[in-house]
Parts: structure tokens; sequence; C-alpha cells
């Protein structure tokens, strides 16, 4: 899109990173050269306002300020956005304001929330609602779908399957977070969602990714059982160590778990 630099049309990134040195870093590795925004983790006051259930989202937006496009990437993104400035090349001269109403206008941020909510919610219920003779397809559809509203699709599916759709449904969420970069793997760990936390461990073992194991360590104190016991088995498979800790394994038998991958952890590192 290096033929746009003159054009009416601009890229805006916002990183849910933590640490702005991790941010530096990460503009500098790949490449980035257009304005990135801070937001201080996944759940920073920029993800609350769009409405950012998963990473990387996009939205894509017209010259009035109106969400035409969320989710896309690569060519059909690329494509959506010469569109678009086709569109305003023929209307120059109208405002930013998205309008429901002769007399009511409605705010980009409320709009783009309830839009992008409502997306994922009706994706989720194509799951839900599939044939049980059809499911597994529609599963496998959304494993390899682009897009970020697949992700949350899947993971907030899964909450409302059971028994072997259930098992499906999480197999397919994990697979599909193994295919993307480190860097985005990393952000859902971090997720509120416990689905999206869980699928984000054993990804990090399917990618055979070391850099991921402290994280991991820490995932074995997460609150969530079924994230507790994902991260282990990941660790499991990436170091070829048991440390523990055992599915039933007391508060005090946890704590010594964590603490000797800690110390076997440190030994690598050093």
């Amino acid at each position: 899109m290096k033929d746009l630099e003159k054009k009416p049309f601009a890229l805006v990134g916002v990183n849910a990173d933590k640490d702005r040195a991790v941010l530096v870093t990460a503009l500098k590795q790949e490449k980035i050269t257009w304005r990135s925004f801070l937001d201080g983790g996944p759940g920073g006051p920029i993800a609350q306002a769009w409405a950012i259930k998963g990473f990387p989202s996009t939205f894509i937006l017209d010259h009035k300020g109106v969400i035409r496009y969320t989710g896309l990437r690569g060519e059909k993104m690329e494509e959506a956005v010469r569109e678009l400035l086709k569109e305003q090349e023929a209307d120059p001269g109208k405002q930013p304001v998205a309008k429901t109403t002769p007399d009511k206008t409605q705010s980009v941020g409320s709009k783009r929330a309830d839009f992008a909510q409502r997306d994922v919610d009706d994706l989720s219920a194509e799951v839900v609602n599939a044939p049980p003779a059809k499911r597994a397809k529609v599963i496998e559809q959304f494993r390899d779908s682009k897009g970020s509203e697949y992700t949350q699709a899947l993971a907030l599916a899964i909450a409302q399957l059971d028994g072997d759709a259930r098992k499906k449904a999480r197999e397919a969420l994990a697979e599909r977070l193994s295919h993307m970069k480190s860097s985005t793997l990393a952000v859902y760990l971090d997720e509120t969602d416990s689905e999206l936390r869980r699928a984000a461990a054993l990804a990090a073992a399917m990618k055979e990714d070391m850099t991921f194991v402290g994280r991991l360590i820490d995932l074995l104190n997460d609150p969530e059982k079924t994230v507790e016991r994902a991260s282990y088995a990941a660790l499991k498979a990436l170091t070829k160590k048991d440390f523990g800790p055992a599915a039933d394994a007391s508060d005090n038998d946890k704590a010594k778990a964590v603490k000797a991958w800690k110390a076997w952890w440190k030994k690598q590192e050093g």
C-alpha cells in the first residue's frame, strides 16, 4: 500500500503490551512505520472503547467515520481501502459524522463496539446452532478463517458446547492460535477469557517456542483450573520435564511445583 502515502488515508496501530520497551522492540522487528499507541495491556482503554475481543483486530473506516469493514487482512483489506478512497474522492466535502436518523447522530465509538460484538455473537451462534452432523465442519472453517472475530467466536461457543463438540472446538482454537506470531500469541496468554488463555498455553507448546516457558510457569497459578492444567501440559511438552503439579495437588504442593519449575528455568536462562 506504499502508493497510498499521498492519499487521504492513514494507518493507526494500537499495541496491547504493558511495557513501552517491548513495543519499541516490536516496532523495529516488524518494521512498523505508522503511528502506534501503547494501550497498557489487553484490557486497556482503547481496547475497551473498541470492544476488542482478540488480536489482531482490524477496522476500516470511511471518510465519514463509519466502520465499513472488520477483520480484513492482506489483499482483501487493500481492496476495501481502495474502494473507500474512490468513494471519498467522489464525495470529498462530507463531514466525518456517522448518522443514524435525519435528526440523530451516533458516536463512532458506540457504533463500532455494537457492531464488533454483534459480529462475534452471530458467528458464535453459527457454531452452537449448527446441526451435530455439520458442526465439525463449521468448527474447521472457523479454525482456518482469517479475522480475530473467528477467534473470539470459537472461544464464546466453547462455553455453550459440551462433550465431543466442546473438545473439538477447543482443539480448533488452540491450533488456530498456534499459527499466529509469537508476539500475538503472548497477548492471548493475558486474555481475560479463560478459554483463550487455555488455548494460548497449548498453542505455545505447538509452536515449540521456549520463550513462553516463563509465562507458562506463571500460569500454573491461574485461578482457572483448565488454564492451569493446559499450562502444565504445555510445559511438559516444551521442556520434556515434569515438576508437577498433579491435578489434585494441594496449594502447598502446587507452590513447591512452581518453585521447582522456576529454579530449573533460571538455570536454563543462566
